[in-house]
């Protein structure tokens, strides 16, 4: 059966709307416990059919209490250059891999003028400096 089609795919319940290099945030997921990768895809550009920018980042997961997951941003924008991500979580079946839905994410570059402010009122960092969303994904 095609994983889009699977009633069983993971969903990313909550996650920040906005980050940067090198941030550490958390993201809610219903099944945390089978969630083995996280991926970082930059979206494409509707006006070219060759899209030479296209990249998918892997993130670097640590399992927190309950269905928090902890994710780490690369700490330079060459390989994660601002712009609009999606953020996908998977996990490996004996069918293959099955994907969540996206989350979206704007990757931000502070250093540019033209930049919004890296947070949105809904984020949260806590005591150990990990970006928290307060607002779940619908």
């Amino acid at each position: 059966m095609p994983y889009a089609m699977r009633s069983d795919r993971p969903q990313i319940q909550r996650a920040p709307s906005s980050l940067t290099i090198g941030n550490r945030f958390n993201i809610k997921v219903d099944q945390a416990d089978q969630v083995d990768k996280a991926l970082l895809i930059r979206r494409t550009v509707m006006t070219h059919l060759i899209d030479g920018d296209q990249r998918a980042i892997e993130l670097n997961i640590v399992k927190g209490p309950g269905n928090k997951l902890t994710l780490t941003m690369p700490n330079n924008h060459n390989v994660v250059p601002a712009g609009e991500y999606m953020l996908f979580v998977s996990k490996n079946t004996a069918e293959g891999r099955v994907p969540s839905e996206a989350a979206p994410i704007t990757v931000v570059n502070s250093s540019l003028a033209c930049m919004a402010p890296v947070m949105a009122s809904t984020d949260v960092v806590t005591a150990d400096g990990i970006i928290e969303s307060t607002l779940d994904i619908l």
